[in-house]
């Protein structure tokens, strides 16, 4: 979220027509929220979604609304919206599963929510934890521990990492078919918005999300403790991988390794 699109004067600019920029709010915001669904949750099978145009002159939407249901059987809802006052840039998730709940806002990239479901409930409380080390991702390519970084440092590790996988001859941890993977979505999204209905799709980027969970390297971008696939599931099946986010919000949908179901992540919220 943020306020760019309330600025009238910016209907002219190449982001605001449709020849140019595709898509809205949807392109330039949603799809990093779908982005980061896809990572942390896995594949979406289904969806419904509204967009607007707020402003007159613009033929690409303003704000972008979206309801998901994951093929781990978790719901998510997302919104993007260049009419978020106040919200300079505003991109969070929160993931609410049976054993915890996390939450971020990249407005307060240093900071990660966490809070434990297991805990006797007297205990239970939402903890603020600063991701800047010791012993985080990352964190020793940077700063000492407790001082904080910047918007700049992400993109820096990411390039290390691009670049390190490159020298090592490794599969990268992204590549084209995490765009594709995205923009599928995005085409549904359309689509479902022109028609109001629900659009269904098929499972695809199983086997992509699985290369980038359990893939060469461990899995951080968020900052919390390594994701993987289930090492027993059948990668090339896609029809039951499962994807366990962490041992607070993992999914508890079908898969071939019974002795380790986790979590069931209930629901998840996205902005951007």
């Amino acid at each position: 979220m943020n306020q760019s699109g309330n600025d009238p004067s910016k209907a002219g600019t190449w982001r605001y027509r449709r020849s140019e920029a595709g898509l809205g709010a949807a392109g330039d915001l949603l799809s990093h929220s779908i982005d980061s669904a896809l990572y942390l949750i896995g594949p979406i099978t289904e969806l419904t979604a509204m967009s607007h145009t707020f402003a007159s002159g613009r033929d690409v939407d303003d704000a972008t609304l979206l309801l998901a249901r994951f093929a781990n059987g978790s719901l998510g809802t997302f919104e993007a919206t260049r009419f978020g006052v106040g919200c300079r840039n505003r991109k969070t998730f929160e993931i609410n599963g049976s054993k915890g709940m996390l939450r971020f806002n990249l407005e307060e990239m240093n900071q990660l929510e966490f809070l434990d479901a297991t805990q006797a409930p007297n205990l239970q409380g939402v903890r603020n934890i600063s991701v800047t080390g010791p012993d985080h991702p990352y964190s020793e390519n940077f700063w000492k521990p407790g001082h904080i970084i910047g918007y700049e440092h992400p993109f820096i590790a990411m390039l290390g990492d691009f670049l390190g996988a490159l020298g090592r001859n490794e599969p990268l941890p992204d590549d084209l078919d995490a765009a594709v993977a995205v923009q599928r979505i995005l085409d549904a999204v359309e689509r479902s918005a022109a028609s109001r209905t629900l659009v269904q799709l098929l499972v695809v980027g199983v086997a992509l999300a699985s290369r980038r969970l359990s893939g060469g390297r461990p899995a951080h971008r968020c900052k919390w403790r390594s994701c993987g696939a289930s090492q027993d599931q059948n990668r090339s099946d896609q029809r039951t991988a499962t994807f366990p986010v962490n041992s607070i919000c993992a999914d508890d949908g079908p898969t071939n390794n019974s002795k380790s179901p986790g979590s069931t992540v209930q629901s998840c919220f996205l902005t951007s």
